[in-house]
């Protein structure tokens, strides 16, 4: 906003040496100093320096005020304005100012001879694309499950991102300890399967891709806000035919917006889709009948922003497995439960937190036993229903106990 010329339409030339006046204390607002024109307007009123009529009110009769590069009229040599570029509105010689290019660049309202070149471009032009939800709602979205071929087509970059996450971060995010489990659930044709035939989840497996290249590289997800809009979009269109049930990929598209909501560092959105969640299942029957994969998702999300807010979990969190701790030796069981006894009883401890504690340290235990060298070779391997209800149910039992 800093020296730049404005001329009036089928008016005079108005020169402005100052614009936006901002100090360290208090934000001054817009202030045009030194705006006057060359000549006295012509006609029964004319506009105030600021553009706007003497009555308060714009009116559309009145001359419109176009915005013009410094350089055009330097070299096109107006001779109707009743003076040059040099030349200051009193008559004075300006001040010598360093010229610099303009910071953003401003669009006319009419195509005027004075307007900048085409090949003038506004910064904004090379940065990523803003989005805005008329934009996102205006993207075809599929009506059923099956994609169509209405869906935006993904570029080769954003294919290349899906494959990268849905085949390697997405299975080791739900299940870290995948080396020491039998198998990876979302590595089978289930998953992808439902990821295939859902756009609402090949979005939001762009968005976790996004968010976990981002945290690798230590840079922001410029394009997350994108993906996270295409995600909503087709879940408020799926949620909005109030079909009887919900599918399988909706449930678990809101909780992967939970959890990366939390990854990011909004809480707010966390909690927005987690209580969202929480009544779409309480409105479709609850967790009951849903895949052992879907609960360790759901679960997983419910439990890392619980544990950050250090309140309880919105899921009941039940149990379908024996506990893993099986396959440690009896003694050592014996010996571990004992110690934290002796040592947290004493203190206060409730003892339903004792518990917990007692069954993370028989978790830390088994898979210690599990990487042991003589176990290098495979011989100990966890069922990964089992291993992963286990993990979530030592979280949910130190968020849902009394405090100490």
């Amino acid at each position: 906003m800093d020296h730049f010329n404005a001329t009036i339409k089928d008016g005079k030339l108005v020169k402005t040496r100052r614009g936006l006046q901002v100090s360290r204390q208090k934000f001054n607002g817009l202030s045009f100093v030194n705006t006057s024109p060359q000549e006295p307007p012509s006609g029964p009123s004319g506009p105030s320096p600021s553009g706007v009529a003497a009555g308060g009110a714009p009116s559309p009769a009145h001359p419109e005020i176009i915005f013009v590069d410094e350089g055009s009229e330097l070299h096109g040599g107006d001779a109707k304005d009743g003076g040059g570029p040099d030349q200051h509105p009193d008559g004075s010689d300006p001040p010598k100012r360093r010229r610099r290019p303009p910071r953003r660049g401003k669009s006319p309202a009419t195509p005027s001879p004075a307007t900048p070149s085409p090949s003038r471009r506004s910064p904004t032009n090379t940065a990523t694309p803003a989005f805005h939800p008329p934009d996102l709602l205006s993207v075809p979205h599929p009506q059923s499950t099956t994609p169509s071929s209405a869906d935006p087509p993904l570029s080769a970059q954003e294919w290349s991102l899906f494959e990268r996450h849905l085949a390697h971060a997405a299975p080791r995010g739900t299940y870290p300890y995948e080396a020491l489990l039998t198998y990876n659930p979302l590595r089978g044709a289930e998953f992808r399967a439902m990821v295939a035939a859902d756009m609402a989840a090949v979005h939001c497996v762009l968005a976790g891709g996004c968010v976990a290249e981002a945290v690798e590289r230590g840079a922001s997800p410029r394009e997350l806000a994108c993906y996270i809009g295409r995600v909503c979009a087709v879940l408020n269109r799926k949620l909005g035919r109030r079909e009887s049930g919900v599918e399988g990929g909706a449930v678990w598209c809101i909780a992967e917006l939970a959890r990366v909501g939390c990854a990011v560092g909004r809480l707010d959105h966390w909690l927005l889709h987690m209580r969202g969640l929480k009544k779409v299942l309480d409105i479709n029957g609850g967790l009951v009948g849903l895949p052992q994969w879907l609960l360790a998702s759901m679960h997983k999300a419910d439990i890392q922003g619980a544990s950050t807010l250090a309140i309880p979990p919105f899921l009941p969190f039940t149990r379908h497995h024996g506990s893993i701790a099986a396959s440690l030796p009896t003694n050592l069981r014996s010996r571990t439960r004992s110690t934290l006894s002796a040592l947290l009883t004493p203190l206060g401890i409730n003892p339903e937190v004792t518990a917990a504690l007692s069954s993370l340290a028989l978790l830390a235990s088994a898979v210690r036993l599990a990487r042991a060298p003589e176990n290098a070779g495979g011989g100990v391997r966890f069922d990964p229903d089992a291993f992963t209800e286990e993990w979530q149910a030592v979280g949910d039992g130190l968020l849902t106990r009394p405090r100490p």
